[in-house]
């Protein structure tokens, strides 16, 4: 079942309070592993079903009997945007789980239509 943009919202708001709650668990024990751990998955999955909200709105939007082209030039226009901009990337290569700073090179729709970044890390000449 396909959610809608509305219920992404709903569920943004529930993780948005677990995070507060996790957030007000680590005021009492900062160096807590476990709620450091939830913390950081819960700003992943905000982080995540925002941009799938996002890409939701837009998609329904584009369903519409009547929506105009121009809909299509300003996801292309929005998509170019952020081209350039900053973003932290996450790499595995087996051994180690890293968080790195990246730019964003360039922006191409896959083949089920979800905008895919091509990025470079940053501080490496070659990458």
């Amino acid at each position: 079942m396909e959610e809608t943009s509305e219920d992404l919202l709903t569920k943004l708001d529930q993780y948005r309070e677990q995070l507060a709650q996790v957030e007000s668990g680590l005021e009492e024990n900062p160096e807590e592993p476990q709620l450091l751990k939830l913390r950081n998955d819960l700003r992943e999955v905000i982080a995540l079903t925002e941009d799938l909200q996002k890409y939701q709105a837009a998609t329904e939007q584009d369903a519409r009997p009547g929506a105009s082209a121009a809909v299509g030039t300003e996801q292309r226009s929005a998509a170019a945007k952020i081209i350039g901009r900053t973003c932290e990337v996450f790499y595995e290569d087996g051994t180690t789980k890293k968080w790195y700073n990246a730019i964003i090179k360039s922006v191409r729709k896959d083949s089920r239509g979800i905008d895919r970044c091509t990025v470079a890390r940053m501080g490496l000449e070659n990458t």
